[in-house]
């Protein structure tokens, strides 16, 4: 809802000409989850996923015919998976993957037009294998390996016929 977002215009802005900040575009967020026992008193799972977007209005921004307002958009998925085996009563083996992607276009504003938006992808991985020992009533013991990436992906455009600036006569 509209009525749900600030601005912060007070009169000396509105004097100036100014009668609405940014504005969101849409924003939604769904996820589920679901874990439970594969075979009794042996094997369980989990698995997890979430999807968002966050799509604004900047200010002052428009596509390429001029009243158009530009959207920038923020595009987000997540996704969790974690299985567990007991192999005896003193072994349990447990493996854990989780992916996270996030698409951005918010470089784009009022001083970068539509032509020339960027954005930036950062898709992240973590996993882990775990082996779980217990010698007795005394000792617990537990072995991981585990990795975790992360990479920043920037991308712009840069079109050879549009000037890169607002500063010209149509």
């Amino acid at each position: 809802s509209p009525d749900l977002q600030s601005d912060n215009l007070d009169a000396k802005l509105r004097a100036a000409g100014l009668n609405a900040g940014s504005g969101i575009s849409s924003r939604y967020s769904i996820s589920s989850d679901l874990g439970g026992r594969i075979v009794r008193d042996k094997l369980w799972f989990y698995a997890a996923a979430r999807r968002q977007t966050d799509d604004n209005i900047p200010l002052n921004t428009f596509m390429p015919d001029g009243t158009t307002p530009a959207v920038a958009k923020e595009l987000s998925w997540y996704n969790t998976e974690k299985i567990s085996y007991q192999m005896s009563r003193s072994n349990r083996f447990v493996g854990f993957y989780q992916y996270n992607h996030k698409y951005d276009t918010s470089t784009l504003g009022q001083f970068v037009p539509w032509q020339y938006r960027g954005g930036l992808m950062t898709p992240s991985k973590t996993s882990n294998i775990e082996w779980q020992r217990v010698y007795g009533n005394r000792l617990v013991t537990s072995f991981q390996y585990g990795f975790w990436t992360y990479d920043s992906i920037y991308w712009s455009f840069s079109p050879r016929d549009v000037p890169p600036s607002f500063d010209r006569r149509r």
